[in-house]
């Protein structure tokens, strides 16, 4: 509901939009309950908006169509919603390393692709944290190792999990806890009481079985994947509120 509240008002709607289709669906207690439920909802709703405005900039560009041949085969897509300063992308939680992945695929096609006046930058703004990533020369190379990967991965299951795999990534590169990176990843596998680790996720059980599949292979996919991206990325940790 507040992810829907925050695109109502990027798209320069009233908040009694989303207010009735909720109410309609029953996602809001009824009366006077419900409406005052919605706008204490909409009031970080309406701040985390104007965040994203302000990270966006610009006016908003013609959808790019992408025809892109490279040594490993030839990428056919479209990237929408592209400011004159920046790609932005949101999501109105805690960023996951799913939003990541996603936003760095489309800022190294946005990149290969250098149509004119389009931006070559990218952000992605979650409750938490800002990512931004600038432009980057070796766009084709990273984008071609990606698409190599995935070719891999329609033939046999990689030792790759998104959330597992950032984990090793960051705590390896780091000297003060690269010795701890192999068990916290286990960690983030097996989750918690708090959070549900990937290696509780049906398909990677039937795939790996009952232990994490944490050796070599997976450390190495880990850092060619996650690698590249942490070299290129700065983040902004949102401040909290007292």
């Amino acid at each position: 509901l507040e992810q829907e509240m925050v695109d109502a008002l990027l798209q320069g709607e009233d908040l009694e939009i989303p207010y009735a289709v909720a109410c309609a669906r029953g996602d809001l207690p009824p009366g006077v309950c419900g409406s005052a439920l919605y706008r204490k909802l909409g009031e970080p709703a309406v701040e985390f908006a104007a965040k994203v405005q302000e990270v966006a900039g610009g006016a908003e560009l013609p959808p790019l169509d992408l025809d892109l041949k490279l040594p490993g085969g030839r990428l056919l897509g479209r990237i929408e919603k592209v400011r004159t300063e920046r790609l932005v992308r949101y999501r109105y939680t805690k960023v996951k390393a799913k939003d990541q992945l996603r936003l760095w695929v489309e800022h190294l096609a946005l990149n290969c692709a250098k149509a004119e006046g389009y931006p070559l930058e990218s952000s992605f703004v979650a409750a938490d944290t800002t990512i931004h990533l600038l432009p980057i020369e070796q766009c084709r190379e990273h984008l071609d190792r990606l698409l190599e990967l995935y070719r891999k991965g329609m033939t046999h299951p990689l030792k790759f999990f998104p959330e597992t795999s950032l984990e090793y990534a960051k705590k390896s590169r780091d000297p003060k806890k690269a010795a701890k990176a192999f068990s916290d990843a286990l960690g983030k596998w097996r989750g918690s009481e708090f959070s549900k680790g990937e290696g509780e996720d049906d398909h990677c059980r039937r795939c790996f079985g009952e232990e994490g599949p944490l050796d070599q292979e997976f450390a190495d996919l880990a850092l060619a994947v996650w690698g590249p991206l942490l070299d290129h990325q700065t983040a902004k940790t949102a401040a909290k509120k007292k």
